[in-house]
């Protein structure tokens, strides 16, 4: 299954300030059928692990990774 976009989404904000969105996008997914009562469970588990990385600071490690990652399925 192929969605348009990320269906939460986390704003890092200057500071230690984090803007989580869309969080009724999930929901509605969810409603709609879209996604399963465990893909849900998973999303709501992993947005927990990345803000608790991004809370310890140890967000920069990960950001690399995706960097790295992105450069190579594009290409570049």
């Amino acid at each position: 299954m192929s969605l348009p976009d990320l269906l939460a989404d986390v704003h890092r904000l200057p500071g230690r300030f984090v803007r989580v969105v869309d969080l009724d996008e999930l929901a509605d997914a969810f409603r709609d059928r879209l996604i399963t009562a465990e893909q849900m469970q998973m999303a709501l588990r992993r947005l927990d692990k990345l803000l608790s990385l991004i809370y310890k600071g140890a967000f920069p490690k990960l950001q690399k990774y995706i960097e790295d990652y992105e450069a190579i399925d594009t290409g570049n």
